[in-house]
């Protein structure tokens, strides 16, 4: 088995991403990428894990749909095969440390996510507001807003702890309530951690900026890689500079560590975190183990076109809804 230097898979990455990567190296890249992911590995980058994974991302979205319209079924299938195993590592690279994380897509929701109080869920759920925000919602957790936007502001009320990823509108400000402290964005991303008993509210920032403050003052005004803890009892701040990414999919990556699961049980674990239902239109699919790695923030739509790459497979979402995937199994 390979064993290649963070340089080294950087260096493959590129070559792939730009067409130059040697039939050699591709070996070597794609044996490196079947062994069981480190926790981690250290190396200094100049472009952060956020930035780069977007970027990639971007890149590989519309790799993928200039192939579909240009090439044969067969080549097709290669270059999506090789395309799924560049997305699993674009999870990988941060500033100072990378992880193997995990991903998914989106349903629009209105009043209470994740939490009913006669069964409350135990699974972590993506959601899509109405202004086309993205919320990963941990379990057990409940986000309470109107059906629509229609205010100068935005706002929704949490317990719990969820991840934002706001959509910009200057016009009108997202604000997030969580007991006494309120949060106000333009369009940024962050995490809020405000359990109904917990003595401290944590909020912390991935990018953009954020606005924290009581019902008397302003108690933070926090950017990228910065956090700020509320305590509830004495009502005091602190303020910190964290690796927020890190901290932050901790937990959003929970059940999206697909380790050679069966595509059944992966199909499984989607359908409760995005609120859809998925069924195989060839049952030989079913069974076939998939390996893939997501941070949890990634749309339904990204975490299909990786899983359903690696088993050469296609997928049809109707009603934004009912998924069918269909392909030639693993028999």
């Amino acid at each position: 088995m390979p064993e290649l230097t963070p340089s080294q898979i950087r260096d493959y990455a590129r070559k792939w991403m730009n067409g130059t990567i040697t039939p050699e190296e591709k070996e070597l890249f794609e044996q490196w990428y079947n062994q069981p992911p480190p926790e981690a590995v250290e190396w200094k980058g100049d472009e952060n894990e956020f930035s780069l994974k977007h970027r990639l991302f971007k890149e590989i979205n519309a790799k993928l749909k200039t192939e579909a319209t240009v090439i044969n079924l067969n080549t097709r299938k290669r270059i999506v095969r090789n395309i799924a195993v560049a997305v699993i590592f674009i999870s990988l690279f941060t500033s100072g440390i990378y992880f193997w994380l995990r991903s998914t897509k989106p349903q629009p929701i209105a009043k209470s996510f994740a939490s009913n109080p006669a069964k409350p869920e135990v699974y972590t759920r993506y959601v899509m507001l109405s202004d086309g925000s993205t919320v990963i919602l941990h379990a057990g957790s409940t986000l309470t807003c109107e059906q629509a936007f229609n205010k100068s502001t935005r706002e929704v009320t949490l317990i719990g702890e969820a991840y934002f990823d706001i959509k910009h509108d200057a016009k009108k400000p997202f604000i997030i309530h969580t007991g006494n402290i309120k949060t106000t964005v333009v369009g940024t991303a962050f995490n809020i951690k405000a359990c109904s008993d917990a003595k401290e509210i944590v909020v912390s920032v991935t990018r953009g900026k954020v606005r924290v403050e009581d019902e008397h003052k302003v108690l933070a005004i926090l950017t990228a890689n910065k956090q700020v803890v509320y305590n509830v009892n004495s009502l005091s701040t602190q303020e910190k500079k964290i690796n927020a990414m890190a901290v932050i999919t901790d937990w959003t990556k929970e059940d999206m560590d697909f380790n050679s699961e069966s595509f059944q049980s992966i199909a499984n674990e989607l359908s409760k975190r995005y609120n859809v239902v998925i069924q195989f239109k060839n049952e030989s699919l079913k069974q076939c183990p998939i390996k893939a790695y997501f941070n949890g923030t990634e749309s339904l739509n990204e975490v299909l076109d990786v899983v359903c790459a690696v088993r050469n497979a296609t997928y049809v979402i109707n009603n934004n809804k009912d998924i069918i995937i269909d392909g030639e199994g693993c028999n």
